[in-house]
């Protein structure tokens, strides 16, 4: 009997404890699930307003830039012996009137003519060649009488030349030997390569150096889409005009593309391209909002917003990533209506 009482106390005090557990789980969850929210997670009152200022907008769009080149020009020398000193390195620049290279001790020197020297130059010889020779001597800082003949001015110009640049000189001689310069195609060049080496031999008429062709034409494949206006081409650290169909053929412009790594590597490889950005010579101040914040956009990209609680005519350039670049007539508002609604049509004329 006191056995059957135990276990019915022991029965009883199980079913208080499910009980109270049971209670107190769910006064807990009623608690949790009623608690008030922290106000990190409370939901964010719509953004009805956003702030907006102006920037400068270029229009960035990388390009593929197609390169046309001649073939390199090899430099010819008539002297002939052994190579006792060179100062042709590959990449360099050579200059009209600097040394290349020496042969048996006798420097050789470039010279940039209209016409090359086909000749030996001795006094009283008239032509072409001797007129080419004068100019260079002249732009040189040789001056001489640019009569197309060896007078007596141009006689000393030629002595003076010969004795700076350390170019040989005999007494019953020319004064200017063919075999001491190498025609040269412009008063600057670059060297792609070099083809003899100190103590090598020389035979006249021989190539011992080719120059890198210059670039005469870039073209930049332009995209479809492109903001309008005129616009410039960066390669590297360069930026050169472009005409409306990307091509680049002025000279000057040309001269600094190849200045760049970008076209030297592109030589390097004998890649016939490059890449680019072409932007707009003058870039626009523009605002960037949200794409919902436009209304009324027609096939020229006219279209309104709301600025500053009034209606503001826009003109659409771009868009990217949900905003939409626009130009603003007048002042640029502080701030956009960022969603408008359905409006079909802009209300202002």
């Amino acid at each position: 009997m006191a056995d059957a009482a135990r276990r019915l106390v022991s029965g009883g005090t199980i079913a208080l404890l499910a009980l109270l557990l049971v209670t107190g789980t769910a006064a807990v969850t009623t608690a949790v699930l009623t608690a008030p929210r922290p106000d990190l997670l409370a939901d964010a009152d719509p953004l009805d307003e956003v702030p907006v200022s102006s920037y400068q907008y270029g229009d960035p769009r990388p390009v593929r830039v197609t390169l046309t080149t001649p073939e390199p020009l090899p430099l010819v020398t008539q002297a002939s012996g052994t190579v006792t000193a060179s100062w042709c390195t590959p990449g360099d620049e050579v200059a009209s009137g600097g040394p290349l290279i020496a042969v048996d001790g006798a420097t050789v020197v470039g010279l940039a003519t209209a016409t090359p020297l086909w000749r030996d130059l001795s006094a009283g010889l008239r032509g072409d060649d001797v007129q080419a020779v004068q100019d260079e001597l002249d732009r040189l800082g040789f001056a001489t009488s640019g009569s197309g003949r060896v007078d007596r001015s141009t006689t000393s110009a030629l002595r003076s030349f010969a004795e700076s640049h350390g170019i040989a000189l005999h007494r019953d001689g020319p004064l200017l030997r063919r075999s001491a310069v190498v025609w040269l195609p412009s008063s600057t060049a670059r060297v792609e390569s070099c083809e003899v080496v100190v103590g090598g031999d020389l035979a006249a008429g021989a190539e011992f150096a080719t120059l890198a062709p210059p670039l005469v034409r870039a073209v930049a494949h332009t995209p479809s889409g492109l903001v309008p206006g005129t616009r410039v081409l960066a390669v590297d650290h360069v930026s050169v005009a472009v005409g409306a169909d990307g091509v680049v053929d002025d000279p000057e412009a040309l001269a600094l593309l190849s200045t760049t790594p970008g076209y030297q590597a592109a030589r390097a490889t004998d890649e016939d391209a490059l890449s680019g950005v072409l932007t707009l010579d003058e870039p626009l101040a523009v605002i960037s909002v949200p794409v919902s914040a436009v209304f009324g956009e027609d096939a020229e990209g006219n279209a309104c917003l709301i600025g500053d609680g009034a209606e503001r005519r826009v003109q659409v350039i771009a868009s990217e990533l949900g905003q939409a670049i626009v130009t603003v007539s007048g002042d640029v508002p502080s701030t956009v209506t960022a969603v408008v609604g359905r409006r079909a049509s802009c209300r202002s004329s």
